[in-house]
């Protein structure tokens, strides 16, 4: 039993040692090694863009007393039909590779002196080619030292698309909304720009994963709504305000 829990340790400490090797800092400064970041996006057939794209929203910063030379492999989780994606990241863009591959590294590393930021001449910017399509799509996105995987971190990019309806996008700027107090304790002041008069209209609270933990219908014609956090756990959530089907604003709120 002892030589099992000794090797069971040692197994643990190797993995701790590596386990920070690459810090991933998002656009604030914030450790997101792990995180899901979630890109809501609004699908007008008339007049989408055909690719919505992201950039500055990761820095990989290498944590070791060793240069590192550091890869992206991007893997496909789960896809949404008829939908590609495309990257940049060293020195290059990439077109997603024929086939609709899961697994694909982009063989680009860029070397990165310790206790510094991969910079390369291109930061990762990922673009997602929606074609007219709506779903749920999630992409992982692995940095990784291509002499010793092991170093390695890790994001996963939840991209979100729904349709813009009936919306134009000067009735979308007219019904944003603001919160207050933020940071919230029990309760926090929804206050919309002007009172919202949709036939389905509905807030969400989100986590960092984009998993909704609160549901709540707004009632026609509201201007304020009291969103009770009380049973919320303290952290960094997002609050999405919906109306006809349509993402019609976003904001961070903090929970303490």
């Amino acid at each position: 039993m002892k030589k099992i829990i000794t090797c069971f340790i040692i197994i643990a400490a190797t993995l701790s040692a590596h386990s920070q090797d690459i810090k991933l800092f998002g656009k604030h400064g914030n450790l997101i090694n792990g995180d899901t970041l979630v890109f809501w996006h609004a699908v007008d057939v008339n007049n989408s863009p055909s690719t919505f794209d992201h950039y500055d929203f990761v820095n990989a910063f290498n944590n070791t007393n060793d240069t590192l030379f550091i890869d992206v492999i991007r893997e496909k989780l789960q896809h949404i039909p008829g939908t590609s994606d495309q990257l940049c990241w060293g020195t290059l863009c990439y077109l997603e590779p024929s086939g609709g591959i899961t697994i694909w590294q982009v063989n680009d590393p860029v070397k990165t002196n310790p206790q510094d930021t991969a910079a390369g001449d291109i930061p990762l910017a990922v673009y997602f080619v929606h074609n007219d399509n709506i779903g749920e799509a999630y992409y992982r996105y692995d940095f990784v030292d291509i002499n010793d995987r092991n170093k390695s971190a890790s994001i996963t990019i939840n991209f979100s698309l729904s349709y813009l309806s009936g919306l134009s996008d000067q009735e979308i700027s007219q019904y944003g909304f603001s919160i207050y107090p933020n940071p919230a304790h029990d309760l926090a002041n929804i206050n919309f720009k002007s009172a919202l008069n949709f036939r389905e209209q509905y807030i969400e609270v989100l986590d960092i994963t984009g998993k909704v933990i609160e549901y709540a219908k707004i009632p026609f014609g509201t201007l304020n709504y009291e969103l009770n956090t009380k049973d919320i756990s303290s952290g960094v959530y997002f609050v999405r305000l919906i109306a006809e089907g349509v993402q019609v604003d976003t904001k961070k709120i903090i929970i303490e």
